[in-house]
């Protein structure tokens, strides 16, 4: 389990206090790196339990920033020696546009969070598995907006900021230059309770939500599910 976090700063108000720190690192307490990319701040807390090399995070090139809390069940045989998080940050890395970035995610097997910054394009992607299992929260507020594995809040700004965890609806994204908007890419067909939730975190964040194609994860598919099946 990791700490992970992202917060676009509205103003000078400080997205990271010693508390949340203090409960981050509880998350991850092998390794933690800051680091600040255009006015938004990232945070990584690394607990090492895969991988012969423990793999500090937030991982950062030239074109992405990455955080991901999780486990990788199907990882190829030739991988074992490093990180979920190396083996799909060099398929984030090789994907030619938005839908092959995406696509890197809808063939993960397990439980999952994570946070992705386009630092090119200005897009900040992230979202939980399809089943929810691993935890991703939304804050927002006059001072802020933040994703996160895991929160505190004092007594007296619990009335200030509109917190909700996040249903696992599918990969959201944010641009940076405006963050009252939130694209979806489903994992799912978008059915009646799906869009209840939508309409729901809409009222609760004040983030309008916008709906893409949907990415069915490719183990959730009828085909794979069948061919599964007829192995037994």
């Amino acid at each position: 389990m990791c700490g992970i976090l992202c917060c676009f700063s509205k103003t000078d108000h400080e997205c990271l206090s010693k508390e949340l720190i203090g409960i981050l690192h509880n998350r991850g307490p092998n390794s933690e790196s800051i680091l600040t990319v255009n006015e938004i701040i990232f945070a990584g807390f690394v607990l090492h339990h895969q991988g012969t090399e423990m793999c500090p995070q937030p991982i950062k090139t030239d074109r992405h920033i990455f955080i991901f809390n999780g486990d990788v069940f199907n990882l190829p045989r030739n991988a074992c020696e490093i990180s979920d998080t190396n083996w799909i940050f060099n398929k984030i890395s090789g994907a030619k546009d938005e839908r092959a970035l995406i696509s890197c995610f809808r063939s993960i097997e397990g439980p999952f969070s994570f946070i992705l910054y386009d630092n090119r394009l200005g897009n900040l992607f992230f979202g939980r598995d399809s089943l929810g299992r691993n935890s991703l929260l939304m804050e927002n507020s006059k001072s802020h907006l933040r994703i996160l594995s895991t929160s505190y809040l004092s007594q007296d700004k619990r009335t200030e900021i509109a917190a909700v965890e996040l249903p696992p609806l599918g990969i959201y994204k944010i641009n940076k230059d405006n963050n009252k908007c939130c694209v979806v890419f489903p994992w799912q067909q978008p059915e009646e309770h799906w869009i209840a939730q939508a309409r729901s975190l809409e009222a609760t964040i004040g983030v309008r939500v916008l709906v893409e194609c949907p990415i069915e994860p490719s183990w959730l598919s009828i085909s794979t599910i069948n061919h599964k099946a007829q192995r037994f």
